[in-house]
């Protein structure tokens, strides 16, 4: 991923990978956090590499953490299988099943990170998310829980430059760009609702903020709040025109301000603001 300039190439996200790794140090393995891969296959080259390792002899399951390496083998043998051209969820959504139906499945709890499109329990402009398949068809049918996370004001968010437009790239080659976000601006981006939440976040100091979204009285069970959002780049929120309120949307939602970006594993970030320096 660094090599690649790939915004899943960074510090973080490798901090991330060994905080689970000390995490499942010093547990037993049933209680281990362990990955299994229901996505498309990015490298498949690689993919068929890793299932030659494998131990085809021991049986996919959920008993011990050579047969939960079994499941990813069982994923990657029909995942190389499916059309190299076939969508994400033509993977995901028969992969996903495939785990839900191996013996003991019921009583593991899974987690997953997911885009915003992706997280979404109700529909968008029509269209049926993952989160929302899942939840109302299958092992894992009403038994799906969201929690979406927002920028709400002064962070910046790191994005690889060649995926951007060439005057949102840096001057000097910059590896990756440094953009700006926020959604409390009117005349940019602005999210409904979002003054009540800022206010709730100045009252306690604080930089983040959990809400419950579902909780019975919420006020946001019905209409607009924290789902519309206006302003000059509100269309690039067209792809995220919820077909339901807030509390149908998702569980609940962490907001977070002055967030600083992600650090790039190898090479630079253009600061095309020029803002990130003031705010250190």
């Amino acid at each position: 991923w660094g090599r690649e300039n790939a915004q899943w190439g960074n510090k973080e996200f490798y901090a991330k990978l060994k905080a689970i790794a000390a995490f499942n140090a010093d547990r037993p393995d049933a209680e281990k956090l362990v990955f299994v891969g229901v996505d498309t296959v990015y490298d498949r080259p690689f993919a068929e590499r890793m299932l030659e390792t494998m131990n085809a002899q021991v049986e996919a399951g959920f008993g011990s953490l050579d047969s939960v390496r079994a499941i990813n083998g069982l994923l990657l043998d029909s995942a190389l299988e499916r059309s190299e051209n076939s969508s994400r969820y033509a993977n995901i959504l028969p992969a996903v099943r495939d785990v839900t139906d191996l013996p003991g499945a019921e009583d593991e709890v899974f987690y997953a990170l997911w885009g915003l499109f992706h997280a979404s329990k109700v529909t968008i402009g029509g269209s049926k998310p993952l989160a929302y398949r899942l939840n109302t068809d299958g092992a894992l049918e009403e038994n799906v829980a969201v929690v979406l996370t927002q920028c709400i004001s002064a962070c910046f968010n790191m994005m690889p430059a060649l995926a951007l437009p060439g005057p949102l790239q840096g001057p000097d080659g910059e590896n990756y760009t440094y953009l700006p976000m926020g959604l409390d601006n009117p005349y940019t981006a602005r999210l409904r609702g979002v003054d009540t939440v800022m206010k709730a976040m100045d009252e306690r100091g604080a930089t983040a903020l959990f809400l419950p979204l579902a909780e019975e009285r919420s006020p946001y069970l019905e209409g607009e709040k924290l789902v519309k959002t206006t302003g000059y780049f509100g269309a690039l929120f067209s792809f995220l025109e919820y077909d339901g309120p807030a509390g149908e949307m998702a569980d609940a939602m962490i907001f977070h301000r002055s967030t600083p970006p992600l650090t790039p594993w190898a090479g630079e970030g253009y600061d095309i603001s020029q803002q990130l320096g003031a705010q250190e």
